[in-house]
């Protein structure tokens, strides 16, 4: 199983690596003006809000894990070792998703 590397593709994901670090920029702008420093009044068990901070966790986790695989990737030369940290990368990456959903979906109802 060949891995994918930076070299295979390196210009999409540092192009949407730039493109989530200002998205996450942004939409943290908005969740603490908007939830934390109430810019407005916000209901967040409203279906936007849910949508909204789903896609907060979606886009940080893209951002995150990317950018874990691109240091494991410059810095990790060893294949097992890549394989292996690439396998936690994963597991890692869904747990923290489905424990975003298990606790945004339901909020509010």
């Amino acid at each position: 199983m060949a891995l994918p590397t930076s070299h295979d593709s390196g210009a999409f994901h540092w192009l949407f690596q730039r493109i989530t670090g200002i998205l996450i920029a942004l939409i943290l702008v908005i969740h603490m003006g908007a939830v934390h420093f109430g810019w407005s009044p916000v209901d967040l068990g409203s279906p936007f809000w849910k949508f909204f901070h789903v896609g907060f966790l979606i886009v940080l986790l893209y951002h995150i894990l990317t950018g874990f695989w691109l240091m494991v990737e410059d810095y990790v030369h060893c294949k097992g070792l890549r394989v292996a940290l690439f396998g936690v990368a994963w597991i890692v990456g869904i747990s923290f998703l489905i424990l975003g959903f298990v606790t945004l979906v339901p909020f509010g109802t």
